[in-house]
């Protein structure tokens, strides 16, 4: 469901966390056509949460941006580099992005909820409810509300990953930088997993979603079920599916969403993610679509820097957004962004936007 340019108007305190919502729909109007098909696997999947990709430091992102210089390396199979920064991870970031920030506009009422199968083992436990609200997430019961958020999440990571693993696995780096230098011919090019062979996890597409073994799936979805677990604080808990990981996961989601158009096209303002060292030597090389679109080990490597710059730029405001927000206070702004905002400005808190 295209949203138009309506959300700007409903939600002009957050443009940052929802700002590639509307965008994201006309841009990749396929990314989320349908519900792929139900899938049991012995595992499940987060969306950038906890992953390499989310979890970039200034420290560490020198090492991956040196591996891209390798003699051959664009030549070399996408599959066998873990690097979230090498062409295919950032294929596999990108698209993760979008497809994310597709469930956070839709949790948030903005975009049409899409349907979901019923009787499946993620989801099937809320048949009922879901049933009842088809077009948004039940509110009724703050833990309930939670826990589908939690499933639906998981649901969509792992129909997600199965898509990605089929479209970036059997591709090089140098195919992949072609695709992130393009996102209208990616979106074209995307074909959504409809059954069949299942594609063999590949690592970039396992550099930007975390993978959780079923053991580890129950013991998190117990804590959820916890007495007094939205009263937690952010910091509170790991858990993947906690209110505010998820929120984490769709803030970031948003901004990659939005910044990779500008990325490709050379419009990036990397004045926007403040002082970061890395980004330097390749602010010129930003502002030169032609640069960009040239397939060269330059190009990507200018290209993964700002991606890289983004991350860690959106991972720090979303911390001091977080810095005294509940289990409770993170659903409550999934599913109306803005509200953690509104109440720390009437506190004369401001944070910047970017």
């Amino acid at each position: 469901m295209r949203s138009g340019r309506l959300l700007p108007h409903l939600l002009p305190l957050v443009p940052v966390v929802l700002s590639g919502c509307a965008d994201l729909q006309q841009m990749m109007p396929g990314a989320s056509p349908a519900p792929p098909p139900v899938i049991e696997t012995a595992h499940l999947h987060a969306n950038l949460t906890g992953s390499a990709g989310a979890r970039l430091t200034p420290q560490g992102v020198p090492t991956l941006l040196r591996e891209l210089r390798g003699e051959g390396f664009l030549q070399s199979p996408g599959s066998a580099s873990t690097n979230p920064l090498a062409p295919c991870g950032l294929l596999a970031g990108a698209l993760t992005s979008g497809f994310t920030n597709n469930l956070f506009c839709e949790m948030a009422g903005v975009c049409q909820l899409l349907p979901t199968p019923r009787g499946t083992r993620i989801l099937g436990a809320y048949d009922n409810e879901l049933a009842k609200s088809p077009r948004a997430i039940p509110r009724d019961d703050p833990l309930t509300t939670a826990d589908i958020m939690a499933r639906l999440y998981a649901f969509r990571s792992g129909g997600d990953s199965l898509t990605f693993n089929g479209f970036i696995g059997p591709r090089t780096q140098q195919q992949c930088l072609a695709l992130v230098a393009s996102p209208g011919r990616t979106v074209r090019e995307l074909s959504p997993y409809r059954g069949g062979p299942m594609p063999p996890d590949a690592a970039p597409v396992s550099a930007w979603a975390t993978r959780i073994e079923q053991d580890d799936a129950n013991r998190h979805d117990a804590e959820l079920k916890t007495p007094g677990f939205l009263d937690r604080s952010a910091t509170a808990t790991t858990n993947p599916f906690a209110p505010c990981s998820v929120l984490r996961s769709f803030r970031l989601a948003a901004r990659l969403n939005d910044s990779w158009p500008a990325i490709a096209a050379g419009k990036f303002d990397s004045t926007d993610v403040g002082s970061l060292g890395s980004l330097a030597p390749y602010r010129d090389d930003l502002k030169n679509p032609a640069l960009l679109q040239s397939g060269t080990p330059r190009a990507a490597e200018a290209m993964a820097a700002a991606f890289a710059a983004e991350v860690i730029r959106a991972n720090a405001l979303t911390e001091q957004l977080l810095a005294k927000a509940t289990q409770q206070d993170c659903s409550d702004e999934i599913l109306t962004p803005g509200t953690i905002r509104q109440r720390l400005m009437k506190q004369g808190i401001i944070l910047p936007l970017r």
